[in-house]
């Protein structure tokens, strides 16, 4: 892993993903002194007059282009040198999620491994903050609520702007990635309030005509092959991550379907996915602070996202 930037350290913002780059969704900002005398990063509005005005995260007219934040900098460190940096702005306009991991690097530039297990497994872009001591994640998907922060963890996909540094974390990816499941899985581990109520039976409605479990689970094996999306689902039985960035969302789109085809039944969610070719050591692995298994986190995960069941 590479050594993080020292405070003040020159930015690279060429290594920026074009993707987020193309978006006009730009601010610069500059150091203001808060009441309890920490720094805090107040948005700018890019123009030439570099003292600029305070930009609204809530007001696109308010925003820019990447190339005037950039630009309205380099005057800046030219002239008066109040900027600090650019930043991005997160909103319905775009499709990307923020992740904000704060104190996490120390005085050696060792990550701490929390952040590090974070970090592996939402596999995107990633960059030190201008600090050093903290990272940012960008990642496509939707955070269910909006945000959520817990500790040194933040998470947002509207009404938040980052600073933006282009200094990459070593290893991790130079383009954003799509990864819904994971921004699922984060954010179930860090709101175990929000999890639904465990549902450990069918419904009376959905055990007519099973004799055994096991003919209940075979049974519906075969009407979910037979479906008209059965060759996806029999794709993902059978252990195929094709069209998936990581294994980890072709997980969360196994459970979402058997979601569906049990009925939202926690247990035989479990049990089916644990004979598919998708089944993997990781899945009985701990992952949540609270103690929850990977499989555990997948699966409420999907509960979450399927509000609609087959009615046999």
């Amino acid at each position: 892993m590479n050594a993080p930037p020292q405070p003040n350290e020159s930015t690279d913002h060429e290594n920026i993903p074009a993707e987020l780059r193309s978006h006009e969704s730009w601010v610069c900002w500059r150091y203001h002194s808060r009441a309890d005398g920490k720094p805090a990063k107040v948005p700018v509005t890019p123009q030439p007059d570099v003292a600029g005005t305070p930009a609204n995260i809530s007001d696109p007219e308010t925003w820019r282009t990447f190339a005037d934040a950039v630009t309205c900098l380099a005057t800046d460190e030219r002239g008066a040198g109040e900027l600090g940096g650019i930043g991005f702005v997160f909103s319905e306009n775009d499709p990307y999620t923020g992740i904000d991991l704060d104190g996490c690097v120390d005085e050696n530039g060792e990550m701490a491994e929390w952040a590090a297990e974070i970090i592996s497994r939402v596999d995107s872009y990633t960059e030190y903050s201008p600090s050093g001591t903290g990272v940012h994640i960008i990642v496509a998907g939707e955070v269910p609520s909006g945000g959520v922060r817990r500790g040194q963890i933040e998470m947002y996909d509207t009404a938040r702007y980052f600073t933006m540094t282009g200094l990459r974390v070593d290893g991790t990816p130079r383009r954003v990635h799509d990864l819904q499941g994971a921004i699922d899985a984060l954010y179930a581990e860090l709101t175990p309030e929000a999890r639904p109520e465990p549902r450990s039976e069918l419904r009376s409605s959905q055990v007519v005509g099973r004799t055994t479990r096991t003919q209940g689970d075979d049974y519906l094996l075969s009407k979910a092959k037979a479906a008209k999306n059965g060759a996806k689902f029999e794709r993902l039985w059978n252990g195929s991550t094709a069209g998936y960035p990581s294994q980890s969302e072709a997980d969360q789109a196994l459970c979402c379907q058997l979601a569906f085809w049990t009925g939202g039944n926690r247990r035989q969610m479990d049990r089916l996915f644990r004979r598919s070719g998708l089944m993997r050591s990781k899945w009985a692995a701990r992952h949540g602070s609270d103690g929850r298994t990977y499989g555990e986190m997948t699966i409420d995960a999907a509960l979450r996202r399927v509000d609609n069941y087959y009615k046999y």
